[in-house]
């Protein structure tokens, strides 16, 4: 059997949402054990509320479970793949959601053709906000003629499919000679209507270069390319949409002697479509990140160039270094909580401990005992809502995607007809003025570019989604045919952008 061919193909991404709770100080973990298929539910006070085998289909006489599994927004729903053989001696491979108030399986979706590698292998899974709605993805073929990749997006109480894309797609088809062979999606983020996902060779299983990223609108079909999560050992922040990466990065303190090592974190924003450095180091080679303490801070895993040792760093958004304890985490596997971090010391007698960085002295705390020589590692953690973040530090321009403008055919969003008007510079007309309030507005998904001057010829610096707001700084200028305005972000960047483009009033009043 392949090396692969025992594990399912299923990638879910889970969505956070922002929950209503009594009291934000609770939330609450789940921890699992690939092995033994024991999903474990504890509170931050280490009060058990589940503790199950999870359930496999009557159709299998023997089954193994995938390495990952997903919890839906509410805690309640437990998502997870398991692949195994038949009385009839056929192998098969399963997508299984499970209700943990019910007890029982909500749902079971059989692949069609037999997976040969599962992107819950790498990552876990994506829910949309009520955890009706769960979308995963696999890889099946052993050569490159039967070679296929596919994601679904099911109903979470009945496997219905509610939509798909794969390989075939016109938009992968026209680029079938500049892409890999063996390709298996790892889903990066599901916000609203959009699906993230990053495309990995996985027979080489090299994941040091840098990852093409795509951005999926499940409703309306449109694919586009960015540059938001290069490599799949980073971590995207639900309730921003921000995403880190480790990633080379010569532009700042790098040192050529290391070579090869990865000396930066990258923080793409989606306001401005972009990613850039906001810690780098001479020091270590950061092997990955992810968000910790609500996504004020980040814990990235690193080998320390001249001794080798590996560690863990917790960086803040200044990009700030903070040295933490030692960490002997199972399978290196850290999750973030509300105030800190949760992992499963892997000892004899593994604990699931958390450690507070909201206090300078890091304590640890124990939340549970798992049984001895276990292997569990924790999945998920109650999801919270947060309004104010600090500023990013950015050590270097932002790197935009070399995929920046995307046309489409739909003219809806706001008739421009409907927008109060008068007579303006360049055939475009408005109430627009200096120093007022306006918003972006663009059609299917589309984002508008922002230019470092009024022109074609300006440099784009930003992309800017529909329905931002911002204050308009000078303008208007006509030039290449288009009213250009200044406007002003909430970032304080500064740039200019079209009044209206290809019958849509892409800049419109706000107050």
């Amino acid at each position: 059997m392949r090396r692969w061919s025992i594990l399912l193909i299923l990638s879910l991404l889970f969505t956070m949402p922002i929950l209503a709770q009594t009291d934000t100080d609770d939330w609450t973990v789940w921890a699992f054990e690939a092995d033994s298929g024991r999903a474990f539910h504890v509170t931050q006070v280490g009060v058990s509320l589940y503790d199950v085998i999870l359930p496999i289909p009557d159709t299998f006489v023997t089954a193994s479970y995938a390495p990952n599994i997903s919890v839906s927004p509410d805690g309640t729903r437990v998502a997870y793949g398991v692949t195994g053989v038949t009385a009839d001696n056929e192998q098969v491979s399963a997508f299984i959601i499970y209700d943990t108030a019910l007890d029982r399986i909500l749902s079971t979706y059989e692949t069609p053709n037999y997976p040969i590698v599962s992107s819950l292998t790498f990552s876990t899974v994506a829910w949309n906000d009520s955890g009706s709605v769960v979308a995963f993805a696999y890889a099946s073929g052993t050569d490159e003629t039967s070679q296929a990749w596919r994601i679904i997006i099911l109903n979470a109480t009945d496997a219905r499919i509610v939509t798909e894309l794969d390989n075939t797609a016109s938009y992968f088809a026209e680029q079938e000679e500049l892409l890999a062979p063996f390709l298996l999606p790892i889903l990066q983020f599901y916000n609203d209507a959009i699906l993230g996902f990053n495309l990995i060779p996985y027979q080489t299983a090299d994941f040091s270069a840098e990852l093409l990223s795509y951005e999926w609108d499940v409703v309306t079909g449109r694919i586009i390319q960015t540059n938001r999560a290069p490599r799949i050992t980073g971590d995207t922040l639900a309730q921003t949409g921000e995403t880190i990466s480790p990633i080379v990065d010569e532009r700042v303190n790098f040192d050529a002697d290391f070579t090869p090592y990865t000396n930066a974190l990258h923080i793409y924003r989606p306001e401005i479509g972009a990613r850039a450095p906001f810690f780098a180091t001479r020091t270590y080679d950061l092997l990955s990140a992810q968000f910790v303490q609500n996504g004020e801070q980040v814990v990235a895993y690193a080998e320390d160039l001249l001794t080798f040792e590996r560690t863990h760093l917790l960086i803040n958004r200044n990009g700030v270094l903070q040295g933490l304890p030692t960490l002997n985490a199972v399978n290196n596997r850290l999750i973030g909580t509300p105030d800190g971090f949760a992992y499963m010391a892997d000892n004899p007698t593994p604990a699931l401990l958390h450690v507070d960085t909201r206090d300078s002295a890091l304590p640890q705390r124990l939340l549970w005992s798992a049984p001895d020589f276990s292997r569990f590692v924790p999945m998920w953690v109650t999801p919270r809502p947060q309004e104010d973040y600090n500023a990013w530090i950015q050590l270097a321009p932002p790197i935009f995607p070399t995929q920046l403008i995307v046309r489409t055919n739909d003219s809806g969003g706001i008739d421009p007809d409907a927008v109060p008007t008068t007579a303006g510079i360049g055939g475009g007309s408005s109430v627009i003025t200096v120093d007022s309030i306006a918003i972006i507005n663009t059609t299917s998904g589309d984002r508008l570019n922002m230019r470092n001057q009024a022109g074609l010829s300006g440099t784009i610096i930003a992309r800017l989604d529909s329905g931002t707001r911002v204050v308009v700084t000078d303008g208007p200028i006509s030039a290449d045919g288009f009213t250009w305005w200044e406007v002003r972000l909430s970032t304080g960047q500064v740039g200019w952008v079209v009044e209206r483009a290809e019958g849509v009033q892409t800049l419109v009043p706000g107050n």
